[in-house]
């Protein structure tokens, strides 16, 4: 399901020719954004490396997780936006085992300044370890 949704964002990113064109989409994506709680932005929250400040937070429904974020920065926002509409309603071992070229592939790491670059890798790293905590809370446990 990882794969369909990267999919789905290459063919919406293959539509501009040019990045500006892709710029004003992520924006208009973090403008889309909602469902983020006011009592979420906390420092336990907060993704820490990034230039502006994005907060992520998830919750487990059934077997997998949803993620949420928000930032108070409009590109940081749409990129938040995009990571969480990939991982969300996903199992917390195929988020670990995604590897997320897709940033690469549909431009957005060579149009982002290097502070932002660091960003976007932060927030990958922070869902990645929501999903190997929740993983690993499932393992069994062993017999003593």
């Amino acid at each position: 399901m990882i794969e369909e949704k990267v999919e789905d964002l290459k063919n919406k990113f293959n539509r501009f020719d040019d990045w500006m064109g892709k710029y004003q989409y992520v924006i208009a994506l973090g403008k889309k954004q909602n469902g983020f709680n006011e009592e979420w932005r906390i420092d336990d929250n907060e993704v820490r490396g990034c230039q502006s400040k994005v907060w992520l937070v998830t919750e487990k429904v059934d077997d997998n997780l949803k993620f949420y974020s928000d930032s108070d920065s409009s590109i940081t926002k749409g990129i938040s936006y995009l990571l969480s509409y990939v991982y969300s309603d996903e199992k917390p071992e195929d988020i670990i085992e995604h590897q997320p070229t897709f940033v690469k592939e549909i431009g957005l790491v060579d149009a982002l300044s290097p502070t932002r670059q660091n960003g976007l890798k932060s927030m990958i790293l922070k869902i990645k370890s929501f999903a190997s905590q929740q993983y690993l809370e499932n393992l069994p446990k062993p017999i003593s």
